[in-house]
């Protein structure tokens, strides 16, 4: 028994749960947090009642909907798709619903059912399984699929009787993990259609998706023509894996584009993982010790695709709580505070960790402090944030000098993929603002946005003169000359130096603007003016900070989680 499944503490209900997988030595291999889980205990109502029937509802109301059963071959994924006639899957309750609401929508309904098979799609509904069908893509970006046959619904057990009947026809094989495996996906396809209209311009589809088996070829035991089967389902579901990253990157980035047509499985699914969609993903898993590397492939699979926030067009009320849930992801380890602090084990070393960690939100900051200075002169910027609903981490990296900031990036590096941290947004003050600069420019991908502060230079009147007296460049930003390679910039409106080369992201610029510790609201002193120039250089919303409260510092920081 290698999975553990727990409840969170979590104001839904039911509440959101983990499943924590060990190894026959009790090592952590994963911890994962869904929606639900559904051990044997539950049954096949149980599953559609909590993880699809709500779509019925969006279907009809003219949304995108897709549903997928996704994992190893032999864990369920047919038997929760369709399931026997004497307890029926999620097709046949989800045909019931449907038909039960299509009356009133005042739509007609025309369904379509395909499987695809080492890339080719077959038409399961047609007697000589036809194969001559293409997907293709109109002027506004919607796909049909051009010569499928598409029968009018009269009722939800005519299209059962004809899925049965086109699944005789699906190709499947014998192999060391299943006596009769699935070798290829199969879809079957709703559309929803104005009165007289046509199939292919559906005013909403529904696509009902049984992958085949994602396991390693080596485990299945295949040759010749099964491995070739097994390659080409590999090679699909990797492709549905880059178009959930895409999404997902694509969420910050601005990018529009999607390598949808990398695969026909994709390609004619575009309309329900991408754009006005929604979409269930059903992880079917094993508790068997010789299959836990495809259990956590699986769940590693699952909480990846949880990321994706497509974009609803008709805009409901939609569950906050369910909403959060659904985009929590903790990617390899979990992680636990004890007094707002604790020791990981990385790669390269340990690393001390301060802040305030549940693992229930996707609203994470990284607070990076000066150079030799502890996680815990950031502890006030860090409770504020926790009281702003925000996971807040503040690393203790191992470098003591400027000299050691390669070192740092390695330990934060590290630390981002023992947690599975996406794209946090990164605060850095003084040093930190230059380890967070560098950081974005190594790995621009996994940084959602940078804010930076000059803490330093925020003097009082007292302060300021004795900086002054001892020719102390702490006053004008003195860590941050890095921009310029460390030295003072000589000239007005300097060029970046080559550490900041290739910088293009914008910031939010923290400094405080003063004459000898007074305010200087018009920022027509010296320290304004520097601050400026570096706000320049780092493309930054320069905010005057010399006022500002920890508090006011991380209702700006929170603004961009």
């Amino acid at each position: 028994n290698c999975f553990n499944i727990a409840d969170i503490d979590f104001p839904t209900e039911p509440p959101p749960q983990r499943i924590t997988v060990r190894a026959a030595d009790d090592t952590v291999k994963g911890s994962y947090v869904f929606n639900r889980v559904f051990d044997d205990s539950y049954g096949q109502q149980d599953v559609y009642q909590a993880s699809v029937q709500r779509y019925v509802a969006d279907f009809l109301d003219g949304i995108n909907v897709t549903i997928f059963a996704y994992g190893q071959t032999g864990t369920g994924k047919t038997h929760t798709i369709a399931g026997p006639s004497d307890d029926p899957g999620i097709m046949s309750r989800t045909l019931s619903d449907v038909f039960v609401g299509l009356g009133a929508s005042g739509k007609e309904l025309y369904y379509e059912y395909v499987q695809i098979y080492i890339d080719e799609i077959k038409d399961l509904l047609a007697e000589d399984g036809r194969s001559d069908l293409k997907p293709m893509e109109r002027r506004d970006g919607s796909v049909f699929v051009q010569n499928i046959t598409s029968h009018k619904a009269v009722s939800a057990e005519k299209i059962l009787e004809d899925v049965e009947a086109g699944g005789k026809r699906r190709a499947t094989r014998g192999h060391d993990m299943n006596a009769s495996s699935s070798r290829s996906h199969a879809v079957l396809m709703l559309r929803l259609v104005e009165p007289g209209g046509e199939a292919s311009r559906a005013v909403a589809s529904m696509f009902v998706v049984d992958l085949a088996g994602s396991e390693r070829v080596e485990r299945s035991g295949v040759t010749g023509k099964a491995f070739e089967e097994a390659v080409a389902i590999n090679s699909s579901l990797l492709c549905l894996g880059r178009v959930v990253v895409t999404l997902i990157e694509n969420q910050n980035s601005g990018s529009s584009f999607v390598p949808y047509k990398e695969s026909e499985l994709t390609y004619i699914l575009k309309a329900g993982i991408g754009g006005n969609s929604k979409t269930a993903l059903i992880a079917c898993v094993t508790q068997a010790a010789d299959s836990m590397s495809e259990s956590v492939n699986t769940l590693r699979f699952a909480m990846q695709a949880s990321h994706v926030k497509n974009k609803v067009e008709k805009k409901e009320a939609r569950d906050a709580a369910d909403a959060a849930a659904a985009v929590i992801a903790e990617k390899g380890h979990a992680l636990s505070l004890t007094d707002g602090q604790a020791i990981v084990e990385l790669s390269n070393g340990p690393m001390e960790l301060h802040g305030h960690w549940t693992g229930l939100s996707d609203r994470v900051v990284v607070l990076l402090p000066g150079l030799k200075l502890e996680p815990s002169t950031l502890k006030g910027l860090s409770d504020a944030l926790a009281t702003k609903g925000c996971e807040v981490l503040v690393p203790n990296l191992p470098g003591n000098a400027e000299k050691e900031l390669d070192a740092d990036m390695s330990a934060l590096f590290a630390l981002f993929d023992w947690l599975g941290l996406a794209q946090p947004v990164v605060y850095g003050q003084d040093w930190g603002a230059i380890r967070a600069c560098k950081f974005k420019l190594l790995h621009p991908k996994r940084v959602k946005f940078v804010v930076l502060e000059n803490r330093k230079s925020k003097m009082d009147e007292k302060a300021s003169k004795e900086a002054m007296r001892r020719g102390d460049m702490s006053v004008f930003g003195g860590a941050f000359q890095w921009f310029f390679d460390g030295a003072f910039p000589s000239q007005k409106d300097p060029p970046p130096g080559n550490n900041m080369k290739g910088w293009k992201w914008k910031t939010d610029f923290l400094w405080p603007c003063h004459n000898n510790g007074k305010p200087d609201v018009r920022k027509t002193g010296s320290v304004a003016k520097m601050g400026q120039w570096y706000g320049k250089i780092a493309k930054g919303n320069m905010i005057d900070s010399f006022s500002l409260t920890d508090d006011d510092i991380a209702t700006q920081i929170a603004s961009h989680c």
